[in-house]
């Protein structure tokens, strides 16, 4: 039986005005070793891929289609109240739970690192998530234009996550620099699914 997760409730109150997080947003590469909130784990992928006022999700996606899923990977220590391994955020069919799924009970991150070519960002993250698709949900609509879709897509979902943990005081980095099929082994991918990005989360390192 699958091990789920739920996830606090997400309050839509608080945080930076949206013109002092776009002003401030930077890459945040380097982070300390202090744990990451449940609560913000929640609010980042509510971010990416939650619901919204309309019913829809919090990224825009051609046609309604969702090609995109998140999944979670905590490190040793990396999330209160999450032992280390590999999640998923939601599903395709219960997209309202709000909740993570446990794929893998041990931490993936060192794998994850060593396909992103052994970046210290992703080494030092506390937490990452990874922004993977199936394409096809889109291209049964679009055509050979769903792979332009799909990228626009996963933009905005970074846009998204980079705000969302200015706004918690943590930071965070957009790696798109990766050998593709090492990541889809290290994050166990289905057949059909695809990384776009790995964006490493945690609470800035400032000398």
């Amino acid at each position: 039986m699958s091990v789920v997760i739920p996830l606090p409730d997400i309050s839509y109150a608080g945080g930076l005005d949206l013109k002092s997080a776009i002003y401030e947003r930077s890459s945040v590469r380097r982070f300390t070793s202090r744990q990451i909130a449940l609560g913000a784990v929640a609010d980042l992928l509510w971010s990416a891929q939650g619901h919204i006022r309309t019913g829809k999700r919090a990224v825009p996606s051609a046609g309604a289609t969702y090609p995109l899923q998140m999944l979670l990977a905590v490190a040793d220590n990396g999330v209160e109240g999450l032992s280390s391994g590999l999640y998923q955020y939601n599903h395709h069919y219960d997209v309202d739970r709000h909740s993570l799924q446990l794929l893998h009970d041990q931490s993936v991150m060192g794998e994850v690192a060593e396909a992103c070519f052994g970046q210290t960002c992703v080494k030092e993250a506390m937490a990452l998530i990874a922004v993977v698709s199936d394409n096809s949900r889109t291209a049964k609509r679009y055509g050979e234009r769903a792979e332009r879709y799909v990228a626009m897509e996963a933009g905005h979902v970074g846009q998204n996550v980079s705000l969302m943990a200015l706004s918690l005081g943590l930071g965070a980095v957009m790696v798109g620099a990766f050998k593709d099929d090492e990541v889809a082994r290290a994050l166990r991918l289905q057949d059909g699914l695809r990384p776009y990005y790995v964006i490493p989360v945690g609470h800035p390192y400032s000398e």
